[in-house]
């Protein structure tokens, strides 16, 4: 068969394997949803957030719609924890308003005054119960 059709073997085998498991030649759709991100825009999206990791996950979004793959926030954050993204916090900023900055001096004023070997804790001493 494969001679007369001047096609290999393999082809042919490959063509009756599959009449004999669908029932068809036709190329089938495909099982499962198809990916909202492309692989390109993956790779975008996780130079984007390897550059800055604070930015927040709506700005993502904002950039993804400008690049042309609009997507959710949980598909960004999806994408991002499969590419090994993990965990992308703010810092913390320090309380900068004169309230807190007045308490934090009166706490650390006291321990700057106190000599070194005052904040040695002494243990009594056991006798030996033998």
């Amino acid at each position: 068969m494969s001679a007369a059709l001047k096609i290999p073997k393999n082809t042919v085998a490959s063509i009756m394997l599959k009449w004999k498991k669908f029932g068809t030649t036709k190329t089938l759709p495909r099982a499962g949803l198809p990916a909202k991100l492309s692989n390109w825009g993956r790779r975008a999206l996780v130079r984007q957030v390897t550059k800055n990791l604070m930015v927040t996950l709506t700005e993502f979004q904002s950039s993804s719609v400008e690049m042309g793959e609009p997507s959710r926030r949980t598909t960004i954050s999806a994408a991002l924890h499969q590419s090994g993204l993990y965990s992308r916090v703010a810092r913390r900023k320090p309380l900068l308003s004169i309230r807190h900055m007045t308490v934090t001096d009166t706490w650390s004023l006291p321990s700057l005054e106190r000599p070194e070997n005052s904040c040695v804790v002494t243990l009594p001493i056991q006798p030996d119960r033998a």
